[in-house]
């Protein structure tokens, strides 16, 4: 593990697909921009486990759909125009693809009913395509002054840009409650 270890946090190496922990045992699981790096046949068996060990909520984050691809592939050219180097993320986005909407609520449910267990989703789609392209080219500056202005001065207006959820929306977040 690189960086700071913190006391209260116990560090364990696993898996997506298999998850080192028994059923039930977290209140929330958060599965937070990590299905767009699998394989899709692996996404399934991602929200199989993470389910599997949620007792009362499971959030998933992703960016989702077409519009969101086409976005990406904007942004990785960008990015190597400016650096010269492909940025990792953006390289498996393209490899993989993202997944859609309509996707993951059926992944959800297929595996809510093999794990007998009852649930609701709540789906909210966030981060309009528009207000992460103004974002992500701040962020991808050789500009010391563009550097301090999108990574310290922008973060105080973040929250305000984050509420812009019109669509095309970048992210989407499913809510799953169990029953």
């Amino acid at each position: 593990f690189d960086g700071p270890a913190f006391p209260l946090l116990k560090q364990v190496k696993g898996s997506a697909m298999e998850i080192p922990f028994k059923d039930e045992l977290f209140d929330i699981v958060l599965l937070v921009d990590v299905l767009e790096h699998l394989k899709k046949s692996d996404r399934s068996i991602a929200i199989s486990e993470a389910l599997r060990v949620a007792r009362q909520q499971l959030i998933i984050a992703v960016p989702c759909g077409n519009e969101a691809l086409a976005h990406d592939k904007k942004m990785a050219g960008i990015y190597k125009e400016r650096f010269g180097v492909d940025f990792p993320f953006f390289l498996e986005h393209m490899e993989y693809g993202l997944p859609d909407e309509l996707g993951i609520i059926s992944e959800i449910k297929k595996s809510a009913a093999k794990l007998k267990k009852t649930i609701s989703v709540v789906v909210q789609p966030t981060l309009n395509i528009g207000v992460r392209a103004f974002l992500m080219k701040g962020w991808m500056t050789k500009s010391l002054i563009g550097e301090i202005f999108f990574r310290k001065i922008l973060l105080f207006v973040l929250p305000i840009l984050l509420r812009c959820n019109a669509k095309p929306t970048y992210r989407t977040i499913f809510f799953v409650q169990l029953i």
